[in-house]
């Protein structure tokens, strides 16, 4: 798929919801569709009425994934960002023909084009290393982080002494 081609099925997908709940019945009023660089999640919309969809979609022919991203953003402009993803929030989606489930996992070509540069590392007091996380870019936060300082970390297997990040490889 290209650029135009995902706007046309944004705005396919955006008639048929609208058949489905008229947008006066919306606690966000839609504005429009904009493409973003994230590789965290598929799609983003923002109370303003603005859907983001990942450019990660880009030369895939996932077209399932990609409509259900669409309705997935649009369930959230009808219920109200406040609602996330609770149980009115699913009740909407799957009305409207979506999963109502987060999307966290990509496979094929969606999986290649969201692969995460770094993996967050964080050491405990007896000097065992474990993967907190994956992400695209690091952050200071962690880089920073000094547990006699501020209130320190614990996990399952204890306190987080250190953050450091590890580059995946390609």
């Amino acid at each position: 798929m290209n650029e135009q081609e995902i706007m046309t099925i944004c705005q396919e997908e955006l008639e048929i919801v609208l058949l489905i709940v008229p947008q006066k019945d919306w606690i966000h009023q839609f504005k429009e569709f904009k493409f973003n660089n994230t590789k965290s999640s598929f799609g983003t919309m923002k109370a303003n009425g603005t859907i983001f969809i990942s450019r990660v979609f880009l030369n895939t022919r996932e077209y399932i994934e990609l409509r259900d991203t669409i309705r997935h953003e649009l369930a959230h402009l009808i219920v109200g960002v406040h609602q996330q993803h609770n149980y009115i929030w699913q009740q909407k989606a799957l009305q409207i023909g979506c999963k109502a489930t987060r999307i966290d996992k990509a496979e094929g070509k969606l999986a290649i084009n969201m692969k995460r540069k770094w993996r967050l590392i964080g050491v405990l007091e007896d000097g065992i290393e474990i993967q907190i996380q994956n992400s695209h870019n690091k952050m200071s936060k962690y880089l920073k982080y000094k547990p006699e300082l501020t209130k320190y970390c614990r996990c399952a297997q204890g306190k987080i002494v250190k953050f450091y990040y590890k580059r995946n490889k390609s």
